[in-house]
């Protein structure tokens, strides 16, 4: 399912569900302050032959991004039957918020359904159950001379229903479940991995989430009797999108990777999203290069209110220009190409997370350099 998040002037279209690890890291993408985790969002592309009510289109909801993965979980662990009961309960009953469309993902249980593609269908089965009381007191005998289509509108008239992928159902039957959904949001946990003895052992893998104690690691290479650099990883997930389970070499840098997670856990939310930034500008992906970088990172400066080049560019021209200068022209010049021109000359670039550079200051007054020195910093500089 594809979403359009959307947070202040920033818009990212992503398909979920999500790892939980990732979820952080678009919050970041979206410029979302420490400890944010409520987004806009629409619905762009359902993925669904039993698409709910077209309207659910054409509205911006707010919800927790964890609780929204959490919906999107759900709903494609249903069977289709399932999706197509919940979008008859969602057309009938048009919920105002995420919250409401959250909870119909529970209770679908309440609707009754009845495999039938026809009014004769229903009227046939309601017949043979006996569902209306006036089959109940309608002899045995004579049932048989009973229309089945009339039976089934009938049923269809009392109970509100729709055909849907092949059943009958009655979404005024649905009841709003009286609950309250909690989210466990992965605090502390960089990096989660499923591990095994080996490529064909799976039923006895084990996950571990990092950073862990040497206790911990000890008593799973015990169960799995071997040493981490053994054994086999089968699912890799990462609150740094830069590391992937390639970037593993098997398991031969686990225990650097658990290092770097100790070494995340001290970091300040800032300081992390900073780390992104700068492996992003500089094409790092081992656990090995972050730590690296993570020892040399007061060198970087780094701007997250910075999205785009014409950003930079305006931000970079607001900060050197006289004190006096009218900045509304700004507004009506291209400045893509002189925000590209500015920060490669900073040698920097714009990331996903904001602007970085490595240097005194992101924004810096550029003087005169000589043709050798910019034709180095041209073949050097980092593309946007």
């Amino acid at each position: 399912m594809r979403l359009k998040l959307m947070h202040d002037e920033e818009v990212l279209e992503i398909a979920f569900p999500r790892e939980t690890l990732e979820l952080q890291d678009i919050l970041d993408r979206m410029h979302c302050a420490p400890g944010e985790s409520q987004i806009g969002f629409e619905f762009c592309d359902w993925q669904s032959d039993y698409m709910p009510m077209r309207s659910l289109y054409e509205q911006v909801f707010r919800a927790d991004i964890y609780k929204l993965n959490l919906f999107v979980q759900r709903y494609e662990a249903m069977s289709e039957q399932e999706q197509a009961v919940f979008g008859a309960v969602l057309s009938r009953h048009k919920p105002q918020s995420f919250g409401q469309i959250l909870k119909m993902t529970y209770g679908l249980d309440s609707v009754p359904v009845i495999p039938a593609k026809s009014f004769a269908d229903v009227g046939r089965f309601c017949i043979e159950h006996e569902m209306l009381p006036e089959i109940a007191d309608f002899p045995p005998q004579m049932r048989p001379l009973l229309g089945c289509a009339e039976v089934g509108r009938m049923m269809a008239e009392r109970g509100g229903g729709v055909f849907t992928n092949g059943i009958y159902c009655e979404p005024d039957a649905f009841e709003m479940p009286d609950i309250r959904i909690g989210i466990q949001k992965p605090e502390g946990v960089f990096f989660r991995l499923l591990i095994g003895r080996n490529a064909a052992d799976k039923h006895t893998a084990q996950w571990i989430s990092l950073p862990c104690s040497d206790e911990q690691i000890a008593e799973m290479e015990s169960d799995l009797g071997a040493e981490m650099q053994a054994l086999y990883c089968f699912t890799f997930s990462s609150a740094i999108p830069w590391i992937r389970r390639c970037d593993l070499d098997g398991m031969q840098n686990f225990h650097t990777l658990n290092l770097l997670a100790r070494q995340l856990a001290e970091l300040r939310p800032m300081q992390l999203i900073k780390l992104k930034a700068v492996m992003a500008m500089e094409g790092a992906t081992r656990p090995q290069d972050a730590l690296d970088i993570l020892g040399r990172l007061a060198e970087y400066r780094f701007d997250q209110s910075v999205s785009n080049y014409s950003d930079y560019a305006q931000a970079y021209l607001l900060r050197n220009l006289p004190e006096r200068f009218d900045a509304s022209v700004l507004e009506k010049v291209g400045l893509y190409d002189l925000g590209t021109a500015i920060l490669r000359r900073q040698q920097g670039r714009i990331t996903p997370y904001g602007a970085v550079c490595r240097g005194e200051d992101l924004y810096a007054l550029l003087t005169p350099v000589d043709t050798e020195q910019a034709e180095s910093m041209e073949m050097g500089g980092m593309e946007g």
